[in-house]
């Protein structure tokens, strides 16, 4: 009996160990990755961005270029299809540029049709550019109740985990926002 304890407690030690071990390597791994987009960003110029006065209150834009990755813009079109399902169609607005004639209004129309979007001009709100490179950057942001962005996101191809995390979080806020405005906040945990 005594045996058959320490085996079973020799047992629940190594499998809390290997546990460990997967949780540090997740956590060294989310970190690495956390390190290389702060350094990816660093160079990301949005000054002429801060002080921009957007069309909406509390809704999440998503400003891409039509000379932009395809494979980028899918990527982030599909985890924020998933972010629309979460939070209703209501907080989110795609704002493309792409010039204005009839093929380019179509595509965006059979692209988006699962979206609000808006074909917007850069002109009217433009885009954040890396310094290092003179590109253009896709963004995500979060427009407050003053219409002005509270928080900003650059999605990095192949890289949707970080997209997830960005959108979780914000999911979270605005879910705590609806039951804040629903006189539930009491019922928060």
């Amino acid at each position: 009996m005594l045996l058959t304890f320490l085996f079973i407690e020799r047992m629940n030690v190594m499998k809390v160990r290997a546990e460990n071990k997967l949780l540090n390597k997740a956590l060294n791994e989310s970190f690495e990755k956390f390190v290389f987009y702060m350094d990816e960003c660093s160079d990301i110029a949005i000054d002429h961005l801060k002080a921009k006065v957007f069309p909406v209150k509390n809704v999440l834009v998503y400003r891409f270029k039509d000379d932009m990755c395809d494979e980028c813009i899918d990527q982030d079109l599909g985890e924020l299809y998933n972010f629309q399902q979460q939070v209703g169609k209501q907080h989110l607005l795609i704002l493309p540029n792409y010039e204005e004639n009839s093929n380019n209004n179509m595509y965006l129309s059979n692209r988006l049709n699962h979206f609000s979007y808006e074909n917007l001009s850069d002109s009217i709100i433009g885009f954040p550019l890396k310094q290092k490179t003179g590109h253009f950057v896709r963004y995500l942001a979060y427009i407050g109740e003053d219409s002005k962005i509270s928080s900003i996101f650059f999605p990095i191809k192949y890289e949707q985990q970080l997209t997830q995390i960005y959108l979780h979080v914000l999911v979270t806020r605005i879910q705590k926002g609806k039951l804040i405005e629903n006189g539930e906040s009491d019922k928060m945990s």
